[in-house]
């Protein structure tokens, strides 16, 4: 029996020293260069670390609708869009933003950012309310979920710059010229 667990315990310690190997891309940037290295590397693979990314909208949908339950697909439908994404923004969507990589850049990221999302917490409500859409049979209205999410982004923003509190003012002049009249004789 001691054999058995010990011939265990090397294969394991054997096998992790294998896999134990780095992805090119798993560590996060040290510079904005490397980041960007690594964006452009991310926005082409179909796959990262094997979890299949989606190219467009209907793919998402496809993804979504294969590895959903019709009884869960139900339950959505029962709820209104706004409700929908409330309920499912921090189960489904943060499976979205983590699995299809929303923060660090997939190529399905970057579709939504070209649609016009710069925010991932926007690309999860845009995705849960398209998908209610889609299942409900109803028109996506893209442009216009995009602007309005977009403007409420703007508003939150700007709501939070308003209620914010000013830690330091400083005044800083400008020089215009510089004067002759300081500079050390035999400098000019």
């Amino acid at each position: 029996m001691t054999k058995l667990l010990w011939c265990l315990l090397c294969s394991f310690i054997g096998c992790w020293g294998i896999n134990a190997q780095e992805h090119p891309y798993e560590r996060p940037p040290n510079t904005y260069e490397e980041y960007l290295k690594q964006y452009e590397w991310r926005i082409k693979q179909a796959y990262l670390f094997d979890v299949y990314i989606p190219r467009d909208l209907y793919d998402a949908f496809r993804v979504l609708d294969e590895a959903t339950t019709a009884r869960s697909k139900q339950k959505l439908l029962s709820v209104d869009e706004d409700t929908a994404w409330r309920k499912l923004f921090f189960s489904l969507g943060r499976w979205m933003m983590v699995n299809w990589a929303f923060y660090e850049g997939s190529r399905f990221e970057h579709y939504l950012r070209q649609l016009g999302l710069g925010h991932p917490d926007d690309m999860v409500r845009f995705m849960i309310v398209t998908w209610h859409r889609h299942l409900s049979g109803k028109p996506l209205r893209v442009k216009e979920l995009v602007a309005q999410l977009a403007e409420a982004r703007k508003k939150e923003h700007l709501e939070r710059l308003r209620k914010g509190q000013v830690l330091e003012e400083r005044i800083i002049r400008k020089v215009d010229s510089l004067r002759t009249d300081s500079i050390p004789s035999g400098v000019h």
